[in-house]
C-alpha cells in the first residue's frame, strides 16, 4: 500500500513540474516574441526617418552593435532609451510596443 501511494505523489509532483516547465516557456516564448516586433518597429520608424544604425547610434549615444541587437531582438532598451527613440523617431512608445 505504502509503494501505490509514494508512486502516486511522485506522479503528481512530477506532473505539477511539468505544468510549471511548460507555462514558463510559453511565457519565454511570448517575451521573446514581443522584444522581437518591439525591435522590428524601432528598424522600421529608423528606416522611415532615413537613419542609419550608426547615425541612430549616435544621436542616442550607445553603439551601433547595441542598436542591432535591440532591433534583431536580442537585446531589451532601457525605459529611458525609448524615451530618447519617441523623441529621435517621432514615434510614440505604445506604437513601439504595438504588436501591428
Amino acid at each position: 500500500m505504502y509503494n501505490m501511494w509514494y508512486y502516486y505523489r511522485l506522479i503528481y509532483y512530477i506532473n505539477s513540474k511539468l505544468k510549471i516547465l511548460i507555462g514558463e516557456q510559453l511565457m519565454i516564448k511570448k517575451y521573446s516574441q514581443q522584444r522581437e516586433a518591439l525591435g522590428l518597429n524601432i528598424k522600421i520608424a529608423r528606416i522611415r526617418k532615413k537613419l542609419k544604425q550608426y547615425e541612430l547610434a549616435d544621436k542616442l549615444g550607445v553603439t551601433a552593435n547595441y542598436i542591432t541587437l535591440i532591433e534583431s531582438g536580442r537585446k531589451n532598451p532601457s525605459l529611458t532609451l525609448l524615451w530618447e527613440l519617441e523623441n529621435i523617431l517621432d514615434v510614440s512608445i505604445t506604437k513601439l510596443l504595438s504588436h501591428n
